[in-house]
């Protein structure tokens, strides 16, 4: 009888991870979730912004205009929804060039070849943030001479977070949207100073959660069509920016 009591507690030990294994893989299976960063932003070119970032997808909701921008690992390719009328633009990761990216390189900067140091930290909606200026500015200090985009990122710096464990891919095209430089970490904050020398915050961040979401809420929603231009609704009519517009996109 005591052997046979042993027995079934030993078959209980054995069974039990397999056990465990099994309804682990089965849950995973049924919910197909992933931990993700919920980031609100408010930024000058898209207003209140909400960025969904996980270790495979990246969605950023443009709440006033109701544009959506997706990527996925492992190519990253940024991809356009326009809920308004149902489509997508999708475009090649390396020639990709998004708005704020576009208006820069009109200004004239290219900071691709900066080599950036960090130079404070602080605390930006609750998260560790550092910010970054030129390793070869003389000052380390906030600097508000300049007016132009890339100098002021370069000599007063920006803020990006230094303790979210998200791909340095899906840092860098969040990085692309907000015009900020690529260094693989998530902008949190710059500071640009208009000609009437008022400081506004070009990017700001306003929230950092953390959360389980379903994977398919990354994704492109069933029905969506491709369209062949990147700006289909909101700037066409507008025109505002209209150099910045491409007028077609290439087919597949």
């Amino acid at each position: 009888m005591l052997q046979s009591n042993h027995c079934v507690r030993l078959s209980a030990r054995c069974l039990a991870p397999a056990l465990l294994f099994v309804l682990n893989q089965s849950a995973l299976a049924v919910a197909k979730v992933s931990e993700v960063y919920v980031i609100r932003q408010n930024s000058r070119q898209g207003g209140l912004e909400t960025v969904y970032l996980s270790s495979c997808a990246v969605r950023v909701i443009q709440e006033n205009s109701g544009r959506v921008t997706i990527a996925h690992a492992p190519n990253w390719n940024a991809v356009v929804l326009n809920p308004a009328n149902r489509t997508y633009f999708d475009s090649k990761n390396n020639t990709q060039a998004l708005l704020m990216q576009r208006y820069m390189l009109l200004e004239g900067g290219d900071l691709s070849k900066v080599k950036w140091e960090a130079v404070e930290r602080a605390k930006i909606a609750g998260v560790d943030a550092e910010r970054y200026v030129d390793a070869s500015c003389k000052t380390k200090k906030y600097d508000y001479r300049f007016e132009c985009v890339p100098e002021e990122l370069r000599a007063c710096g920006f803020w990006v977070a230094a303790d979210l464990k998200v791909a340095p891919a899906a840092a860098n095209l969040i990085a692309r949207i907000r015009g900020c430089p690529q260094i693989g970490k998530v902008p949190l904050r710059f500071v640009h100073v208009t000609r009437n020398k008022n400081h506004v915050n070009s990017v700001d961040t306003l929230s950092v959660q953390k959360k389980l979401m379903p994977l398919e809420a990354l994704d492109i929603p069933a029905g969506y069509k491709r369209t062949l231009t990147e700006y289909d609704g909101e700037l066409k009519d507008s025109g505002l920016l209209d150099e910045l517009v491409p007028l077609s996109g290439k087919k597949r």
